[in-house]
């Protein structure tokens, strides 16, 4: 009776593996979900080719999603990436191309992030972050590139004369995206979270109201405008500002707000990096925006370092002045020990004592 009792309580409780499983599944579900409403609204920047943008959330998004709960979510980003762009256009054959680059690009750049720039503290150090940038984002983003550019070409849905350009820009797209979303889930989402006072926070959102604005008078006037230059050299203080005071977590949220007021401004033919065709802007911009976050979070980085070395400094400084004085406070024990021992063994010099004698 027990043993048929334990028989149907495992039959009717889930098992944790299973309990696991059901969890993944939902995360994959919710990651394609998130892969396919920002893959459509980057693609809505496509003005080479349908199928690329300089502007690509998705490749960040599952970077920092691999990277934080594991590569075991990969399906996710396949099947967000398939149903972004069979939904787009193209055969099945070209999506399948597509699709799956997209998934080698996070798994491979996951493995690279974790095996060359330290997993998750890729951003605390800034030869991590040089790592980061220069083993892991830029030749994963590549294979993406290839692969779907290639896939496009031999399923005739892009001329080959083309390859280059889309090439470049699909590339940048997935670059750019990676340098800011990834670090921005990934610092924002690990522990411990900031023990801020209330001065420090409403100063932190100070900063960003202050970047955001200078943003905003930066790329919402044309280029041609008299006016249009000054705002933007005023990017600089307040992007570096924001780095110089709250670390990684300034320095990436003030470079996400620049992004994304950037290419909101860029798109409608506004700011510094307009040009001739709606492409060769975003381009322009993402390269500025490459500059501007790899030199961001290296002072971000540059800055926690210093901090840190300085805390430790300090911790050393009170753990060596207690052991100084836990060394004084025996050398006052000792000197009084012997004073007393040297009481009791004085010779007797008085005249009573030498008459007793």
């Amino acid at each position: 009776m027990h043993a048929e009792g334990e028989w149907v309580d495992r039959l009717c409780t889930p098992s944790r593996r299973t309990a696991g499983t059901f969890a993944d599944l939902g995360k994959i579900v919710a990651l394609a979900a998130v892969y396919f409403v920002t893959g459509k609204l980057g693609l809505k920047a496509a003005f080479l080719h349908e199928s690329a943008s300089a502007i690509w959330p998705p490749t960040g998004i599952a970077l920092a999603t691999l990277l934080l709960a594991g590569n075991r979510l990969w399906p996710g980003v396949w099947l967000g990436a398939f149903l972004v762009n069979i939904t787009t256009g193209g055969s099945v054959l070209t999506t399948v191309g597509i699709a799956t680059g997209n998934t080698i690009e996070a798994v491979l750049g996951t493995w690279l992030v974790g095996h060359m720039a330290n997993g998750l503290r890729a951003f605390d150090r800034a030869r991590d972050i040089l790592r980061f940038t220069l083993l892991a984002v830029i030749p994963s983003a590549a294979i993406s590139a290839t692969f779907g550019v290639t896939s496009l070409a031999l399923g005739g849905f892009a001329a080959w004369g083309s390859y280059g350009p889309i090439w470049e820009t699909w590339w940048f797209g997935d670059v750019i995206s990676a340098l800011v979303i990834t670090p921005l889930a990934v610092i924002w989402s690990r522990a411990p979270s900031p023990r801020w006072s209330r001065r420090e926070a409403l100063e932190f959102m100070a900063i960003l109201a202050v970047v955001a604005a200078v943003a905003v008078a930066g790329f919402s006037v044309p280029y041609a405008a008299p006016d249009s230059r000054y705002p933007r050299f005023l990017l600089y203080p307040a992007v570096l500002w924001a780095a110089y005071r709250f670390c990684h977590r300034g320095a990436i949220s003030a470079v996400f707000i620049v992004s994304a007021i950037s290419i909101w401004g860029t798109v409608r033919g506004l700011g510094p990096f307009a040009s001739s065709t709606p492409n060769e802007s975003l381009v322009l911009l993402q390269a500025f925006l490459a500059a501007l976050a790899i030199t961001n979070l290296v002072l971000g980085a540059l800055v926690s370092e210093r901090r840190q070395v300085e805390q430790s400094l300090r911790e050393s400084q009170v753990k060596l002045r207690g052991q100084y004085a836990e060394i004084e406070e025996r050398i006052r024990e000792r000197t009084a020990e012997l004073a007393r021992v040297n009481a009791r063994f004085k010779p007797c010099t008085t005249r009573v004592c030498l008459r007793g004698c």
